[in-house]
């Protein structure tokens, strides 16, 4: 994970991105900054500030113990590696501020810099503040205005986490755990393992272990997956190899489509299988990429093809 700038620096950067970023939403929330707003934001940036100077960068080697979501805490029955996490404490990334409940005023920027800055229920705001925006009778305009601030939000942790940062990855991985989160954090971990960081990548690759919806995970590897690594490629031949998995298939041949392009075999033949699906999506989907791999002169991918042309 190269990275030559020191995590206070990195840290320093997210948090001024994800406050002017807050500045340049306003229009979308329809709020109006004051002065006093303004001074609000800038003193949690100074007390983030201080609190990233104080803190010891943590090793690769404890980021499961000390990011592990609240959630490892209460299951039972689990592997003996995911049973042996839950008997341990998360640690908070930095020292927790005073928590308070979502209050209306708080956007999502504030919320995922105060995650940033260790308060351990800013997340738990921010979940209540989508489940809020998701809720009956908002319009669609308003509902994608207000996800479209997470997501932005979510967006520099992921390119920080790329970056390898593991104080967002491990914000993003605490995420997953909260019910309206869940998915737009683990595209974001999705973006950060196409960036190259091997931890976000195996978060995915053992979603059930890591407490991440196969589902999310899945639809998280197709973007890895398009960078080429085989590693996410070969988790999405696996997918389509499962039949319990067939609700699946669809994002899978999604997924291998550029990897069959670039004459990736095992994509190819994937593909190869998908072509036999009941569902006529995935059909479509699977034709596609062997098509264009075809275009591309793989004859695999044209063997492919005329094989069911013949049946």
């Amino acid at each position: 994970m190269p990275s030559q700038r020191s995590r206070g620096e990195v840290n320093w950067k997210l948090i001024v991105s994800l406050v002017l970023l807050f500045f340049l939403a306003g229009t979308a929330v329809h709020q109006q900054r004051r002065i006093s707003g303004l001074e609000r934001d800038l003193s949690l940036v100074r007390l983030s500030i201080q609190n990233l100077e104080n803190k010891t960068p943590s090793r690769r080697s404890s980021f499961f113990e000390q990011f592990a979501p609240a959630q490892f805490q209460s299951k039972q029955g689990q592997t003996q590696s995911v049973t042996a996490r839950s008997a341990r404490v998360a640690t908070p990334i930095l020292s927790a501020r005073k928590s308070q409940n979502y209050n209306g005023t708080e956007t999502p920027q504030q919320m995922i810099a105060a995650a940033m800055s260790g308060d351990n229920a800013a997340l738990d705001r921010l979940d209540d503040f989508a489940s809020e925006a998701t809720a009956e009778g908002k319009s669609a305009d308003e509902t994608d205005a207000a996800l479209n601030q997470i997501r932005a939000g979510f967006a520099l942790m992921s390119e920080e986490a790329g970056n390898g940062n593991s104080d967002a990855l491990g914000v993003l991985w605490r995420a997953t755990s909260k019910s309206y989160l869940a998915g737009l954090a683990t595209d974001a971990i999705g973006h950060a393992a196409a960036l190259g960081n091997e931890i976000a990548l195996e978060l995915l690759l053992n979603p059930d272990q890591n407490g991440i919806l196969i589902s999310s995970a899945v639809g998280a590897l197709t973007e890895v997956a398009e960078t080429g690594n085989d590693l996410a490629i070969q988790a999405l031949v696996s997918v389509g190899q499962d039949d319990s998995k067939s609700a699946l298939w669809y994002l899978a041949a999604s997924g291998l489509q550029h990897a069959a392009e670039s004459g990736n075999e095992s994509a190819i033949e994937a593909l190869g299988r998908f072509l036999n699906s009941p569902d006529n999506n995935v059909r479509a989907a699977a034709r596609q990429g062997l098509e264009r791999a075809s275009l591309n002169g793989y004859t695999l991918a044209a063997d492919a093809l005329a094989q069911t042309r013949e049946q």
